[in-house]
C-alpha cells in the first residue's frame, strides 16, 4: 500500500511497474474531494502547502480520472465526500504462494 499524492502520471509509472515487478495488480483509491474542502483541511494542516498547489492538484487529478485504468491500473475507486470516504475499509490479503 503507498499513501501519495500522484495526480500526474509520470508519478504513477513507477508504482505501476513496483506491482508488476511483484506481480501484483495496482489499485487506485481517489479521493476525488471537492476543491473548497481541500483547501480547508490543508488550512488546518500543520505543514501548510501554497493554496495555487492544491488548486493544480485538484486540476491534474481531475485530468487524470479517466487514465487510470490505461495505465495499468486493475481497479480504481473514486471516493467523492468525506462521508463516503469514512465508510470504507481497505483489507489488505497476503498474496498465494
Amino acid at each position: 500500500m503507498i499513501d501519495a499524492t500522484n495526480v500526474q502520471p509520470p508519478a504513477r509509472g513507477p508504482l505501476i511497474e513496483l506491482a508488476a515487478r511483484h506481480q501484483r495488480v495496482p489499485v487506485a483509491i481517489v479521493f476525488d474531494l471537492p476543491e473548497r474542502l481541500c483547501q480547508q483541511w490543508n488550512a488546518q494542516r500543520e505543514r501548510v502547502v501554497p493554496r495555487w498547489a492544491v488548486h493544480r492538484q485538484a486540476q491534474d487529478l481531475r485530468g487524470s480520472l479517466g487514465l487510470l485504468g490505461d495505465e495499468g491500473f486493475g481497479k480504481v475507486y473514486v471516493l467523492h465526500d468525506p462521508a463516503e470516504i469514512g465508510r470504507v475499509v481497505v483489507c489488505l490479503v497476503p498474496a498465494e504462494g
